[in-house]
């Protein structure tokens, strides 16, 4: 995985908002790519092995049983080998959270290009040791877990050569106040791995202080649309606003971590800084007194104001006359 602050890896999570439709699935995934995501995610459980014979939806998923709930959203293997081919197609990577032990070594047998780790699962060693040793690189959301539960995970993890932490609140959606991002720099130093974000929040506030955090990637919920039946259309990002989203987050990286200053900024400057000026008129051979000068503005070529102590003493190479803006080739090396 190629991800870090100044070029985060954006996720487009569609996770189960495809609503079980293989023809909806590719449609968003097309729309993600013309979004600008880096990836796409989705899911694959086996219910036997997520589910307990009696097991109540959330509070979240509304008010029913998870395996009625999960029927009618799962797509088959065949249906994620299409997609994966589509995905790489579009150049976007293929990320696939497996729900359990059986369910890692089908998606395993497909080919994903990288795993994903859900919260639900961060503390499984069942399915960590599967992932493990499938030998792709892999991400891990951290949700619900104390920092003892995050160090038992990377130590789990220690063989994989590539792996993310992501700070997540499993909260959906997420209420800005109780995003608890401060956790990122924390998360970074449990695990010693690179973090980001598993964002359940509504909008780009959430992703955007990540960046500044030091997040190196943002996975994010996207639906074709946010009314639609399901647990998750409400909280995530609408497709149509997707563009917009992924831009705003680019450009943020690349002014957090873009050491060299903008040109807007290198022009402005030559104007509104001041320089050193001549107060009267200085013959070759004068020493170069600071009351000899004055700042104003321009800037321009000349002696920025706060290297007048560097002039002060200095000798004057060659005439300069009065009000003049003073360069270093009117004074001697």
């Amino acid at each position: 995985m190629k991800a870090t602050p100044a070029a985060p890896l954006l996720i487009a999570e569609i996770g189960v908002n495809h609503d079980g439709d293989p023809k909806q699935a590719a449609a968003m995934v097309e729309s993600c790519a013309e979004a600008g995501f880096d990836a796409v995610k989705f899911q694959y459980w086996l219910v036997d092995e997520l589910l307990a014979p009696e097991a109540p939806n959330a509070a979240y998923q509304g008010p029913g049983d998870q395996r009625d709930l999960l029927a009618g959203l799962s797509l088959g293997l065949g249906d994620l080998v299409a997609l994966r081919q589509l995905s790489r197609d579009l150049g976007l990577l293929f990320i696939v959270t497996p729900d359990g032990r059986r369910a890692c070594r089908d998606i395993v047998g497909i080919g994903p290009d990288v795993l994903k780790i859900g919260s639900g699962d961060a503390d499984n060693p069942w399915l960590l040791e599967a992932v493990a040793a499938s030998g792709l690189p892999v991400i891990a959301s951290t949700g619900m877990m104390t920092d003892d539960e995050v160090t038992t995970l990377t130590d789990r993890l220690r063989a994989v050569d590539d792996v993310i932490l992501l700070h997540c609140v499993s909260a959906y959606p997420t209420p800005l106040e109780h995003a608890n991002l401060r956790r990122l720099p924390r998360l970074a130093g449990l695990g010693g791995r690179p973090v980001g974000l598993s964002d359940h929040t509504i909008g780009v506030a959430a992703a955007a202080a990540a960046l500044a955090l030091g997040a190196v990637a943002v996975e994010k919920h996207v639906t074709w649309w946010t009314e639609a039946a399901g647990p998750d259309h409400a909280m995530s990002l609408p497709l149509t606003e997707a563009d917009a989203w992924v831009k705003t987050l680019r450009a943020l990286a690349r002014g957090l971590h873009d050491p060299a200053a903008s040109p807007d900024e290198i022009a402005n400057r030559a104007a509104v800084r001041k320089a050193l000026y001549t107060r009267r008129a200085l013959a070759a051979g004068d020493v170069v007194a600071l009351e000899d000068m004055e700042p104003l503005r321009p800037l321009g070529d000349g002696i920025a104001v706060g290297r007048a102590g560097d002039a002060v003493g200095r000798t004057v190479a060659r005439p300069v006359p009065r009000g003049r803006r003073l360069s270093w080739r009117d004074l001697e090396p």
